[in-house]
């Protein structure tokens, strides 16, 4: 489609993508969920959601230095003060 159309096309809209993450959540596919997700940072930069949910992701993996990242993307998008508040409780 993308080359098709002469720019980039997601592959699916971003909360197909986030339903995707989840549904791989419950079935226990880490590797899928972060398929999902990595998709809906790439193609949606700018979505306090996807970026929170890939946030999670790494928290749950325990990989705190890109939770922080991505709590601090969403931080960005919309101040939050969950998100400070995760993003001072995984720096401790």
């Amino acid at each position: 489609m993308s080359h098709h159309f002469g720019y980039e096309v997601p592959p699916a809209d971003e909360e197909l993508l986030l339903m995707g993450s989840m549904l791989y959540v419950q079935l226990g596919q880490a590797d899928k969920v972060e398929l999902f997700l990595n998709y809906a940072v790439q193609y949606y930069p700018k979505s306090e959601q996807a970026q929170f949910h890939m946030a999670q992701f790494y928290i749950e993996i325990k990989n705190k230095e890109k939770a922080i990242e991505h709590l601090t993307k969403a931080y960005e998008i919309n101040h939050n003060d969950e998100y400070l508040q995760q993003i001072n409780e995984l720096k401790e």
